[in-house]
């Protein structure tokens, strides 16, 4: 699995260096002297290091309820980023991961530490909201009431949106007209037509 290491090889390390091998490798490539030049001591080392890793992104990624599917999918866009993208903001799963929504994506933000009154937590009730009532209901739009109404029941929570609002349209995710709020695709399209 690592390169320039085949079974032969695997199997004189193991010989070497006993069931601890990887961990000793990982504190000192050294130890691989008597059978591996220091080229491919290196290269194993930094192998095994970026092997780690990536296992203990996907262990947290499972520890979220994440499918080994999608874990996969935000390893291969974000790589050994992932934890910290997420981390950042985990309502990006619902804005960049089909397939994922925002009771998953709010269950994430829970599980990170985001609270529900958190901006990102906010924002993303809005946009879910606008596209709840879209998609679901045919509705283009919503008012701030009927918006704030759906976002509450959607948090469980009773908030003003307002900044998350004017946000969300600095951002070019919304639009306000006539005091209604789209989701900015929907009202370009709509224009545009």
């Amino acid at each position: 699995d690592f390169s320039g290491i085949g079974p032969k090889t695997a199997e004189k390390i193991v010989k070497l260096l006993g069931p601890d091998a990887i961990k000793l490798i990982l504190e000192d490539a050294d130890v691989l002297a008597p059978i591996l030049n220091p080229i491919k001591r290196v290269s194993l080392r930094k192998a095994l290091i970026q092997n780690e890793l990536q296992h203990r992104i996907f262990i947290t990624l499972f520890d979220y309820g994440l499918t080994n599917k999608i874990a996969t999918k935000l390893f291969k866009i974000y790589g050994n980023q992932t934890l910290e993208k997420l981390e950042e903001d985990p309502y990006r799963l619902m804005y960049e991961i089909d397939g994922i929504g925002f009771i998953k994506s709010a269950d994430i933000a829970e599980k990170i530490g985001i609270a529900k009154d958190d901006l990102r937590s906010i924002k993303a009730a809005i946009i879910y909201t606008l596209e709840n009532t879209a998609f679901g209901d045919g509705d283009l739009y919503l008012n701030y009431d009927l918006l704030k109404q759906k976002a509450d029941r959607l948090l469980s929570a009773d908030f003003d949106y307002q900044a998350a609002i004017d946000i969300l349209i600095v951002e070019k995710r919304i639009k306000e007209e006539d005091s209604n709020y789209f989701l900015r695709e929907i009202y370009d399209t709509e224009y545009l037509i």
